[in-house]
């Protein structure tokens, strides 16, 4: 699990540093966790009474380590409780898939320093092109 050696910044940072960093053709829409496995960690009133009683109120991963899901049902560890953290991007004009390639190739090392796990595009107006049309079209 990588959480052990990343510092995670919320995703509000992180989608005001990629702002910083991509360049045309793509821009920032969001950064969001999506494909939980098997679902999204629930907390429930156990969570907020040990926070309270043992953590000076701080509920941080101290108390999801020691206090179950409290999805019903639920037996499954916090720790194996996953996710994918990506970017949402979007398309500012129409775009050729080498272009958008190169500027997400430039991204590489600082989405693995920032614990994203990959990028997915937000539907608009703009679309990809053949490299071989201009890119007005």
């Amino acid at each position: 699990m990588r959480e052990s050696t990343l510092k995670l910044s919320s995703n509000t940072e992180l989608k005001d540093k990629y702002a910083g960093l991509l360049r045309e053709p793509l821009a920032i829409h969001d950064v969001i966790y999506c494909n939980h496995k098997p679902h999204p960690i629930m907390i429930g009133t156990r969570h907020v009474d040990y926070a309270a009683d043992h953590c000076g109120g701080m509920l941080g991963k101290e108390t999801l380590r020691r206090i179950p899901c409290a999805w019903k049902g639920c037996t499954t560890a916090y720790k194996d409780h996953t996710s994918d953290r990506v970017l949402i991007l979007r398309l500012t004009r129409n775009a050729s898939q080498e272009e958008a390639h190169a500027v997400l190739k430039s991204l590489a090392d600082s989405m693995a320093a920032d614990g994203l796990d990959g990028v997915t595009f937000l539907k608009n107006s703009f679309t990809f092109i053949e490299a071989s049309q201009p890119c007005n079209a």
